[in-house]
């Protein structure tokens, strides 16, 4: 009996050596996991604070690019006025010699009556040609002052979109100089679909409110003229056919944002929109190149957002004005 008492100590003493051993063995895999999903979050959370501190290096370096941009326009400004300087100072040279020339040649052939009438008609063309110079300078001004409002005031749009984009996390493609955003197609058609998948509709109602909230409000109110949808396809197929595609894939996009299934946008919005927005189809004419030079297909297939400021023919017809002087 007393061996059969010990026996039974023995096995409960092998169960609870057992059991330890297991709990200490589960505490110790408990303990690693935590220490792995501390590190997995610290992992997460330093990606995520490069890729905040890479988009705005870039936007820092897209501003930085505007504004030499914009310098050195107003350095070819300055040539140019400095060249009309130079001009107008030749031209009174050349007035000067010419009516000294006439009025020797008048002292020796002609009357006093006739003499004054010459000088008379030499002093009026004189003040026609200072008063042309005159008016091309004050034309030069104000055209200088509307390039420079034009420009600020796209940069300032553009580093607003980014802003706001960024904020409401919506991932597009934009073009640093002209403000153009662009959405692939893979996001917003099934391929070589026009009609909107579930997946596009989800990301229209990310994205619209945010660029709207931009471009329509008070501020811009004034500046911003249009606003232009562009379908792009790749060169597969033929031009007839992707021109066909790209106006309805633009046109798809345009009808969601205005339907009644669309709630991101009020009706005054909406109908502010149908007086700015034009859509476009643009085939394969636009296709987006790699580095190498050769067609992106992928990146080719596109919706495109872009806006147009007020008097923005007034930087070619400076532009124009410039070339004249040169």
């Amino acid at each position: 009996m007393r061996r059969s008492m010990r026996r039974r100590q023995r096995r409960s003493g092998s169960d609870n050596g057992s059991f330890w051993l297991c709990f200490s063995d589960l505490m110790s895999t408990l303990v690693l996991v935590l220490i792995l999903i501390m590190f997995y979050s610290l992992y997460a959370h330093f990606d995520a604070m490069e890729e905040a501190t890479a988009r705005i290096i870039s936007q820092e370096t897209a501003l930085s690019e505007k504004e030499d941009a914009l310098a050195a326009q107003n350095d070819e400004l300055e040539s140019s006025r400095l060249a009309l300087i130079e001009q107008q100072r030749e031209l009174n040279a050349a007035l000067e010699e010419l009516e000294k020339a006439q009025l020797e040649l008048a002292a020796s052939q002609l009357s006093a009556e006739e003499k004054e009438e010459l000088l008379s008609a030499l002093q009026l063309k004189l003040e026609e040609q200072q008063s042309q110079i005159a008016s091309q300078q004050s034309l030069m001004a104000q055209q200088e002052a509307q390039l420079e409002d034009l420009i600020g005031v796209r940069s300032k749009i553009i580093v607003e979109l980014a802003g706001a984009l960024n904020a409401a996390n919506v991932q597009v493609n934009t073009d640093q100089k002209t403000g153009a955003i662009q959405l692939s197609s893979e996001v917003l058609f099934d391929v070589g679909q026009s009609v909107l998948s579930d997946l596009g509709k989800g990301f229209l109602q990310k994205f619209i409110p945010v660029y709207m909230e931009v471009l329509l409000s008070a501020e811009y109110d004034d500046s911003v003229s249009e606003i232009i949808i562009e379908g792009h396809t790749d060169s597969t197929g033929t031009y007839i056919e992707n021109m066909a595609l790209s106006q309805n894939r633009a046109r798809a996009v345009f009808a969601y944002i205005l339907s009644d299934e669309f709630v991101q946008l009020t009706p005054g919005q909406k109908e502010e929109l149908r007086k700015m927005v034009t859509v476009n189809g643009r085939s394969f004419s636009d296709p987006v190149l790699d580095e190498n030079g050769a067609e992106d297909m992928a990146a080719s297939r596109r919706v495109e957002f872009k806006f147009r400021l007020h008097d923005e023919s007034m930087i070619e017809q400076m532009r124009e004005l410039l070339k004249s002087f040169e």
